[in-house]
């Protein structure tokens, strides 16, 4: 049996994610199709990627990143986006050989 409580925090939960969506959609479709545009220039994809991941752990807390924010990210994690992207091309083309 479900417990009051337990109703409560999920609606509560419900209503500030809606309530984040609604103040940030037009922030999020920006964002989103910029990292599209990324991805098709190749050496951007994954610090863009890092950068989107960014900006949705600051909406977790209800915090709206600017673009400015987000740019800042992603040159900040280029390195790092590029060796986590490595290990996923060397995990990926493992598997395709192994399989």
């Amino acid at each position: 049996m479900v417990s009051i409580d337990e109703q409560t925090g999920f609606f509560h939960a419900i209503r500030s994610t809606t309530s984040i969506w609604v103040k940030g959609w037009t922030s999020w479709v920006t964002f989103c199709i910029l990292w599209v545009i990324c991805w098709l220039t190749i050496i951007l994809g994954p610090p863009a990627t890092f950068a989107l991941v960014y900006a949705g752990r600051l909406s977790v807390l209800e915090v709206m990143p600017g673009l400015s924010e987000l740019v800042s990210a992603a040159r900040r994690s280029f390195g790092l986006a590029w060796l986590w992207m490595g290990l996923n091309l060397l995990a990926g083309g493992g598997y395709s050989i192994w399989d």
